[in-house]
């Protein structure tokens, strides 16, 4: 069932099935909305919804996540300008999770930078998640990605981190905002 999913995903992803959602977050101590976190769903045509991990995961097997992740950080891009124009939304920032692969793709930058201009958008409205996972393998694009978005003005956060200590190290030598602690730790 996986592998034959994984097959149909660029014909749903090319017929519309595929759609980004957003979900609010929201401050713990005041309950203000801070910020909308895009993710991926994939109406089948059968009715069945496929949630965003498993998106990812099968868009991993077919090598989709690129495109896929390039198609969300535009979409994500697009609606941020909307939600920054409404008076009463307050304003939240979009958060983005990249994938893997595309938190180390050599073309990241210039790919947020067309989405940032599309949607007229400053990069310091825009809030990207890279994984922690990445970052702790050494991979010297995903390092230099970080650091040139981080400069454009983009609010950077890591997702995953763990109970290592080699993973806070990440604090003081990555320009991040933030940090998304894993869900077993909490």
């Amino acid at each position: 069932m996986l592998f034959r999913s994984a097959a149909e995903m660029p014909g749903g992803f090319e017929s519309g099935g595929v759609k980004h959602r957003y979900q609010p977050v929201y401050e713990l101590g005041r309950g203000w909305l801070v910020a909308l976190q895009a993710s991926l769903c994939w109406e089948r045509a059968d009715g069945t919804v496929v949630d965003h991990p498993e998106c990812v995961a099968l868009s991993e097997l077919t090598g989709l996540v690129i495109d896929l992740g390039r198609w969300m950080v535009q979409q994500a891009c697009v609606v941020q300008h909307e939600v920054s124009r409404c008076p009463t939304s307050g304003a939240p920032l979009m958060r983005v999770d990249l994938t893997a692969r595309l938190s180390q793709d050599p073309d990241l930058v210039a790919v947020v930078q067309d989405a940032l201009s599309v949607a007229a958008l400053a990069a310091g409205e825009l809030r990207i998640g890279v994984p922690m996972a990445t970052l702790a393998r050494g991979h010297g694009d995903v390092v230099d990605n970080v650091g040139v978005l981080a400069e454009l003005g983009a609010e950077m956060v890591l997702v995953g981190a763990g109970a290592g200590l080699g993973h806070m190290a990440f604090l003081e030598d990555l320009p991040v905002s933030a940090v998304e602690i894993t869900p077993e730790i909490v």
